[in-house]
């Protein structure tokens, strides 16, 4: 006996797993716009739980979506994908390595730039988005650290490489 889908004739996965195939970029830029969008409107809620009504800001909510369409997924797939074809393999060696290169590397250019781009989309100034930049990166690349160095590992240990940067 199959399952629904498989029943029904549709598989949203193998669908989803065949369009990372044959357009990755267009598919992982729009599954980077829904994440980051998303993310943001989960955000938003939990920072006003407390507060009487939640007022979402879809400006905010598209500032995130574009960054994750245009910027996150883009980078991210050149990225990881040179990572794994330098980095090759599958051991807790190589995953180390993986990871250690992309923090080493990749975040203390990325951090930077995604929150450049983010000011930038909120209509600061350059000026402006370098200072803030310059003034909490090191609080912020500290925080990067504690969640992608554990994230990371997991994904490089556990995560087939088409579907890690998403």
């Amino acid at each position: 006996m199959g399952t629904a889908s498989s029943r029904s004739g549709f598989d949203p996965l193998g669908w989803y797993s065949a369009k990372l195939d044959s357009s990755p970029l267009i598919t992982k830029g729009l599954t980077s716009a829904f994440v980051a969008g998303g993310g943001d409107v989960g955000c938003q809620w939990i920072v006003q739980r407390n507060k009487e009504g939640f007022v979402w800001e879809p400006a905010r909510t598209g500032r995130f979506a574009f960054l994750g369409l245009c910027l996150i997924a883009p980078v991210s797939h050149h990225w990881y994908g040179f990572v794994m074809s330098k980095i090759p393999g599958s051991g807790a060696l190589t995953i180390a390595k993986r990871v250690a290169f992309d923090q080493l590397f990749f975040a203390p250019l990325f951090i930077p730039t995604f929150v450049t781009s983010l000011k930038l989309l909120e209509g600061q100034s350059l000026s402006s988005a370098i200072t803030q930049v310059k003034e909490s990166f090191v609080s912020m690349y500290t925080s990067n650290l504690f969640l992608w160095v554990p994230a990371m590992a997991f994904n490089f240990a556990f995560t087939p490489a088409k579907y890690q940067v998403l």
